[in-house]
């Protein structure tokens, strides 16, 4: 699934499709993603300064709002993912 928008311009969608994130299309300055281990991922974009915000996903999967912004910040967001992949 790709984003729309100004995340795929700044940071490539097929970054979290390589590492099997999975995560739902939006228009928006967020993403909506479901982590393996959510609570782990918002604190360490927490102490980056990434705003984020923990949500029930569909299926009432727990999931996490990230804000998007600048591509600097994107590719840490996609690094904090990174970390979660196995």
């Amino acid at each position: 699934t790709r984003l729309q928008g100004d995340w795929s311009s700044d940071v490539c969608s097929s970054d979290l499709d390589r590492l099997g994130i999975r995560y739902w299309p939006t228009q928006a300055n967020f993403i909506l993603t479901a982590p393996t281990r959510p609570d782990a991922v918002r604190r360490r974009l927490e102490a980056d300064g990434i705003l984020v915000r923990p949500l029930e996903g569909p299926g009432r999967i727990p999931c996490l709002r990230i804000s998007i912004g600048s591509p600097e910040a994107n590719r840490r967001v996609v690094a904090a993912l990174a970390l979660e992949t196995p």
